[in-house]
């Protein structure tokens, strides 16, 4: 992990996806839905825990993640301010 923070400290353009780094927070990944490799929502669910901070969502090729759902979760353990 501090060869990745110091290795992104070098870049001038520290990839995006990866601050949560600098933040000490373990991203956790959810499991794909096999039609549009997108984030499953049902398996969002079982990833949830106590310490979960945000959900970052992923579009895959232009095909939108089933948003609906996943807002669902997020409004149900109100760890987001889903809108």
């Amino acid at each position: 992990m501090s060869d990745v923070r110091s290795s992104l400290r070098r870049s001038r353009n520290p990839e995006p996806s990866l601050r949560f780094l600098f933040q000490n927070c373990i991203p956790i990944f959810a499991d794909a839905d096999p039609e549009t490799f997108n984030m499953d929502p049902k398996s969002l669910k079982e990833w949830i825990t106590e310490k979960t901070k945000t959900v970052i969502v992923g579009h895959i090729a232009g095909q939108p993640c089933d948003m609906g759902p996943i807002i669902y979760h997020t409004r149900t353990y109100e760890f987001l301010d889903s809108r």
